[in-house]
């Protein structure tokens, strides 16, 4: 949890400056933080979205999912094919899964998630 803290503490502290920065602009600063957080949300809705895409197209080509990494949450088989969910400690967007024995639709999951 201590790392997830090193990594958010320094994006507010940012977010923050920039909005007493563009503040002297005629923006409110209350209104830069908004949208500097409606950003942050956006593109991690974004990021979601788009490995989500490459899960169901891996899914629906017959791929086997490796881990799908979302934001700080990490969903993986464990060694009884099982699926987990854990915390990690950094935020990464990710989808890893390897094609099963029949290989005819490795483009169509590659090329899918054009987001």
């Amino acid at each position: 949890m201590n790392l997830i803290l090193r990594k958010t503490v320094p994006a507010v502290i940012f977010i923050i400056n920039t909005a007493f920065v563009i503040s002297n602009f005629g923006l409110s600063m209350y209104m830069v933080i908004i949208l500097c957080l409606c950003f942050l949300l956006c593109s991690a809705a974004n990021s979601t979205v788009h490995e989500a895409g490459h899960f169901v197209f891996g899914k629906i080509t017959g791929y086997i999912l490796f881990y799908i990494n979302i934001g700080f949450l990490t969903l993986y088989k464990d060694n009884n094919d099982k699926l987990r969910l854990k915390l990690t400690p950094e935020t990464k967007y990710r989808c890893i899964m390897y094609p099963s024995k029949d290989k005819k639709q490795v483009t169509f999951y590659i090329t899918q998630a054009v987001s």
